[in-house]
């Protein structure tokens, strides 16, 4: 049987958003006699009061124009008349209303969830009944069984608010029914509700659904229905298994560390669970660390490396580390290896890092003072790589080395454009966790080795390319890579076909070496071009190497491969990026994804994505995917904070599709953003971030998995402010006085066809024939199952086969779609069918011997039959045994009695009674 929940989302806006950034709260205070007593808790929003009552939402909310002129005139050097605004209020405008969910069960029990540290006292007047002390604030509330088998959420979801309806088996969502009171209409824009009072308008997103069967989300198609001023759910094509899938992202969580020292955010990474694994830099004591963990406390200096690994969900902090010596250290880049062990590219000015024995470097090369980041961090002993293994419990340090020369190494000094660039640089690792590290050096001394692309500095600052083997102890190969004048390395990939390494950066060298026959054998101008190298997996020698750009300012910040080797890279561009082949564009805009062929004598596509306003990038590139379909995914952030830097620039006006989770932004916000393969349209885009403070990266990469979700860090909450949670995360709480690392996680859903089957369970069977039932879940317009007896296959979705013979079969399903990326997809799944035992009813009482023990009333009885799955014995005397093949029974008096045993073959539903006369 399919176990499945219908989950109906439905997400609040407020349309209007103060310029003085009030911070939102959403919290629901508990009622403890504070408020009228219909009331079960109270959210005061920025522009008014939600009150939850047992039946009904009832909102009361002033005029926003007003509002906002309120406090512009409370803030402004105005005079004590004007300011007090008793103009104002002589006229101020409110509108409540309520909706009331008709037809719901008197006595849902509704309770608080994800409670808050805060407390609440009221002390209302003199009137003493309406006094509380010790008022509880939660971040959600649940209403148990709102209508039959259903229940319902209300949530805070980053600026808006949530409420879900979950439908389990056996309700039904047509039950739903909301009537909306005291409002001047109800209307619907593409989708969403919009409700019109007579102050404003609230606007309820367009509804979400989705099922879970067997394990696996399935997006189910769902609107509203408006008549006169009720709102009802509709289901175009229904809610089971055989519905069409709707593509809907989701945000899956978001978490701040808790901690109370500063702690800056600077990459991410994710295991085939699904965990996340965050690193950034805690300054001092009150990082939350776990117990039993590598490093659980401070290293010294001004700041420490601070890892922690998340659960799936969110909820749980499976470890979390300091790691570092008594100077500085940060972490530019984690990948996971195939034993679950966390492999980490890091910079440090500690002369005593954790390294291991018989690691390539054991001894600090140390290199002159310098500070990064807008200055605002110092390595007072210069700067060496540090590359280091974590066990998958956190426990460990298992391997670690110092990796550079007696200059400046791993960071990138010479190249910074954007607020955090001096931390660019990635690790990798291959099938046999082989490990690879793409970086920047200022060392004449770079250990390399012979053989490979360069063994000596080109000038200035270089890209460096490193392969050390899997244990950390030996360098396959290492080399430099660029120009007479400023290079920098900043991601790389490893090809699944050729071995070979596939790298990325930023150059201004006229001369970087180019090869025969690539796109760009020349620097096209202006202060940056991109560069892209190809490398022998073997040695490190060059393969090909190609520049990519415009006449102005380029740089290439990730790259990625599919899986015949087609390269792609993302970055920005301020020149006429040129677009080819690409029904999908933004006119000036002033990012770009670019696609050739592996040995860069080929555009496969180029085109550029963005705000196309201004002169100015909009986003700083943090992350970068292409997926199994060729469809193409990038995070990034921008805005204020990178206007500490060259960029500058704003998030606002960024291209947002219909189903975005946030589709406004202050201007200061993290955005995602997904393509269709072949740059055919845009599939997905959204904002994500609050109005309280500029969420940012420090540097580092963050990354997607081949799932298409991302696992981003965050510089989050900084100056003490707040960060938007989901409930039950780990912390919703920024500790210290200025920033936390949050932690997010998103899904998208845009991989094409999933074979998604029904398994059946063992099969035991009464007699022939053998038929076993089959179905193929989700809605898939064609099908081809082979049963695995070398004769049988059908393309019925849903089909029903007869074996020969019982036996254990491999049956194999292809889900089929051709309009979809993919195609196709297959799985495999067995199948064992047993020939129930015969049922043969039968027992044995022995025989009892009067001349013995004449005084005995003592029988034993067993069953001694077949094939039966429950047995109930009446001794005759009232005495019922039930389930036990043997018995012992005593008798309290002597006599004739009658015993019955009868048995039952529950799966072939067939029982028989037996009798016998002691």
């Amino acid at each position: 049987m399919k176990n499945t929940i219908l989950a109906i989302i439905s997400v609040l806006c407020f349309g209007h958003t103060f310029a003085h950034n009030e911070q939102i709260t959403f919290k629901f205070r508990e009622n403890k006699g504070q408020l009228d007593d219909r009331v079960l808790f109270h959210n005061k929003l920025h522009l008014g009061d939600l009150f939850l009552e047992r039946d009904r939402f009832t909102f009361n909310l002033f005029e926003p124009g007003q509002l906002d002129e309120f406090y512009q005139r409370r803030h402004g050097n105005y005079s004590d008349e004007y300011l007090a605004g008793n103009d104002l209020l002589d006229t101020w405008k409110m509108h409540s209303y309520s909706m009331v969910f008709r037809g719901a069960n008197e006595n849902p029990t509704v309770t608080g969830g994800d409670e808050l540290v805060e407390t609440a006292n009221y002390f209302l007047g003199n009137d003493r009944s309406r006094w509380a002390s010790d008022v509880k604030a939660y971040r959600l509330v649940r209403y148990d069984e709102i209508y039959d088998h259903t229940d319902m959420e209300i949530y805070a979801s980053f600026q808006n608010l949530k409420y879900d309806f979950i439908v389990h088996p056996g309700g039904n969502p047509n039950d739903i029914k909301i009537d909306y009171r005291g409002v001047e209409g109800l209307t619907l824009e593409d989708g969403a509700l919009i409700v019109q009072l007579s102050n404003g308008r609230v606007k309820e997103l367009k509804p979400v659904s989705f099922q879970t069967i067997n394990g696996n989300r399935v997006s189910v198609e769902t609107k509203y229905q408006v008549v006169d001023n009720q709102v009802q759910f509709i289901f175009p094509q229904g809610y089971d298994t055989s519905v069409d899938l709707t593509i809907d992202p989701t945000w899956v969580f978001s978490t701040l560390t808790g901690s109370t020292a500063d702690n800056w955010g600077f990459t991410a990474t994710y295991d085939n669970q699904g965990n996340l694994y965050s690193g950034g830099i805690a300054f001092g004591i009150g990082y939350p660390v776990v117990t039993g963990s590598y490093q659980t406390t401070f290293g010294g200096g001004t700041f420490d490396i601070s890892i922690s690994k998340f659960s799936s969900d969110g909820t749980s902090l499976l470890y979390s580390t300091y790691l570092g010596g008594t100077n500085t250290e940060i972490p530019h880049s984690m990948v996971v290896d195939s034993s679950g062990n966390l492999v980490v590219l890091a910079t440090t000015s500690s002369s005593d890092f954790p390294v291991t024995v018989g690691a390539f470097d054991e001894s600090f090369n140390g290199g002159p003072f310098l500070s990064v980041v807008n200055a605002s961090l110092t390595f007072s002993t210069g700067a060496d790589m540090a590359v280091f293994r974590l066990n998958n419990t956190g426990t460990t340090l298992m391997q670690s080395t110092f990796l550079g020369g007696t200059g400046t190494d791993g960071l990138n000094v010479s190249l910074v454009y954007n607020y955090g660039d001096d931390i660019r640089g990635e690790v990798v690792v291959n099938d046999l966790d082989e490990v690879f590290i793409a970086s920047s050096t200022l060392s004449t001394d770079f250990p390399t080795t012979p053989g490979s692309y360069s063994q000596t500095s080109f000038g200035g600052q270089d890209g460096v390319a490193v392969k050390l083997s899997s244990d950390l102890s030996t360098m396959d190969w290492g080399t430099y890579l660029g120009g007479t004048s400023t290079d920098g390395l900043y991601s790389l990939r490893v090809g699944s076909v050729s071995g070979d390494v596939y790298l990325c950066g930023g150059t201004q060298s006229i001369a970087i070496g180019t090869t025969t026959g690539v796109i760009g054998s020349f620097y096209h101008g202006g202060t940056h071009d991109g560069l892209v190298a190809r490398l022998s997996g073997t040695d490190g020698s060059l393969v090909e190497m190609t520049y990519l750009g415009t006449t102005n300012y380029d740089q290439t910040f990730i790259i990625e491969l599919d899986d015949v080797e087609s390269v792609y890279t993302t970055g920005q561009t301020l020149g006429a990026w040129p677009v080819i082949s690409a029904a999908y564009s933004n006119a000036n805009a002033k990012q770009f994804i670019h696609k050739m062929s592996n040995d860069f004598s080929t555009i496969d596509y180029s085109t550029v994505f963005g705000s196309g306003a201004g002169s100015q990038i909009n986003i700083s590139i943090s992350a970068f995917l292409v997926d199994n379909c060729g469809n193409v995914y990038v995070s990034g952030w921008g805005g204020a904070v990178n206007g500490f830097a060259t960029a500058g620039g704003t998030t606002t006006g960024m291209p947002i599709t219909s189903d975005a989770q946030q589709s406004t932004t202050d201007g200061s916000d993290f955005y995602f953003f997904v393509m269709e393969r072949n740059a055919a349209s845009q599939l997905y885009g959204s904002y994500l971030g609050s109005n309280l403070a500029s969420e940012h990266v420090d540097g580092g990469t963050s990354r997607f998995d081949k799932e298409g979700n991302v696992y981003q860090a965050v510089c989050a909450a900084c100056g003490g402010t707040s960060f938007p949670t989901t409930p039950g995360v780990w912390s919703s709480v920024n500790g210290s006085t200025n920033c936390n690392l949050g932690a997010i996680k998103f899904g998208f859903n845009f991989l094409g066809v999933e074979a998604v089957a029904s398994i059946p369970p063992d099969i035991l069977l009464c007699e022939p024939p053998y038929e076993v039932t089959f179905n193929g879940g989700g809605s898939v317009p064609n099908a081809f199952w082979d049963f695995g007896d070398g004769s049988g296959t059908s393309t019925s979705t849903n089909p029903t086969y007869t074996y020969a013979d019982t036996g254990s079969y491999t049956v194999m399903y292809v889900a089929i779609d051709s309009s979809t990326c993919n195609i196709s997809d297959t799985a495999y799944f067995n199948v064992h069918l047993t020939l129930k035992d015969e049922f043969a009813a039968e027992f044995d009482i022995p025989e009892i011997d009067p001349c013995e023990d004449s005084d005995s009333l003592m029988v034993s009885a067993g069953f001694t039959g077949t094939g039966a799955d429950s047995l109930v014995w009446n001794m005759g005397d009232g005495t019922i045994y039930t389930n036990d093949s043997a018995i012992v029974h005593y008798y309290t008096s002597q006599g004739n009695y009658i015993l019955s045993l009868t048995a039952y073959d529950l799966v072939c539903m067939t029982d028989t009674v037996i009798f016998d006369t002691i």
